[in-house]
């Protein structure tokens, strides 16, 4: 389970998402640094669907890689989440994805909530 710390800082993430993007982007780069994992790709599966994260001075990303089946079998991949000194794009809230079941439902918070948990996991395995 994440550290109390941790906890406190996703709180304060969710806050600042609401804010303007770099204040966003810096909270997360915060959480990265925290959990160790500032500039580290990760890669993990949640719900069946395998994807890369990372959190680096450029941005917080969340990739879904794709499994080469499906009607997306000539795309690798396509960013689920954004942050950026500039930007926050959630494929969950564009209005042209909402329909699509491709779309991945989780917001950003939630991402860095998963984030934490593959972490516990991860170390548990350890």
């Amino acid at each position: 389970m994440a550290s109390e710390n941790e906890m406190c800082s996703l709180d304060e993430i969710g806050v600042r998402l609401e804010g303007a993007p770099h204040e966003a982007f810096s909270a997360i780069k915060r959480f990265f640094n925290e959990l160790r994992i500032f500039g580290e790709i990760l890669s993990f599966e949640h719900e069946g669907i395998s994807y890369r994260v990372w959190c680096d001075e450029q941005c917080f990303m969340v990739y879904r890689t794709n499994d080469g089946g499906g009607s997306f079998h000539h795309v690798p991949g396509w960013p689920v989440c954004l942050v950026t000194s500039h930007t926050v794009y959630e494929e969950c809230r564009a209005p042209s994805l909402t329909d699509d079941h491709h779309t991945c439902p989780l917001d950003i918070l939630r991402w860095l909530h998963v984030v934490a948990a593959h972490l516990d996991r991860r170390e548990a395995d350890a």
